[in-house]
């Protein structure tokens, strides 16, 4: 019976990250189902990639309950929790390069440091779920120096999980909240870029969406001449 024990232990463990996976192959069938039409056949590279971080996603949550499993079998062994609490001490430092790197290096022109930029937007997009995994680890684990060590990865991976909010979903659902107010296009870019310009002022002026309307309203007169001359 003894000796059955670590075959169950490991059986649990598989079978766990088996029916995540299952689990996540599922909602991302759900998901196909619903974007099969011509808007998905014609981006079809951005569905693929949608359909990808959802399956990673999904998989991450659901994959929570097996590894802390996992974890939980191995509270014995003291030098595995050092050893992964430097891996996690490490990983973390990667999320803050790539939060560092992609703050530094959207705006630059095309360059090595805006293609580093562009590549640690994967590293900003599964700081959520490290975030989560370090916790369960933070949670499980039975000494104190691996433990203060996972609960500073976790608010590390917390702090990178934030920028990309702030950064990405900040300025999509604040004009939606507020509606029409202060905070419009240009109050939201000096926001997530963090340069004071002219653009304080505007942003302060109620009748700014006016302008805005003005603005797009003579580009896109532009962009018609331009392509219809003979209408001028």
């Amino acid at each position: 019976m003894a000796a059955r024990k670590p075959l169950l232990k490991v059986g649990v463990v598989a079978g766990g990250y088996i029916a995540a996976f299952l689990v996540a192959s599922a909602a991302v069938g759900v998901r196909l189902a619903n974007t099969s039409g011509p808007d998905a056949q014609a981006s079809s590279g951005m569905y693929a990639f949608g359909d990808a971080l959802l399956f990673v996603a999904v998989f991450g949550v659901a994959a929570l309950v097996p590894t802390g499993a996992a974890l939980f079998f191995l509270r014995p062994y003291r030098h595995f929790w050092t050893v992964l609490s430097a891996f996690g001490l490490g990983v973390a430092v990667t999320g803050l390069t790539a939060a560092a790197l992609f703050a530094i290096g959207r705006h630059a022109a095309p360059s090595p440091l805006a293609t580093w930029a562009g590549l640690s937007v994967l590293r900003i997009l599964v700081a959520p779920l490290l975030a989560l995994t370090f916790l369960v680890c933070t949670v499980l684990s039975p000494y104190r120096f691996p433990r203060l060590a996972f609960l500073a990865v976790t608010v590390m991976e917390a702090a990178v999980s934030a920028y990309g909010g702030f950064v990405w979903f900040v300025p999509t659902v604040l004009p939606q909240a507020i509606g029409a107010s202060a905070w419009t296009a240009p109050a939201l870019s000096l926001i997530t870029s963090g340069f004071a310009s002219e653009r304080t002022r505007w942003a302060a002026d109620p009748r700014s969406p006016r302008k805005l309307m003005r603005m797009c309203l003579e580009a896109n007169i532009e962009i018609f001449l331009s392509e219809y001359p003979g209408e001028a």
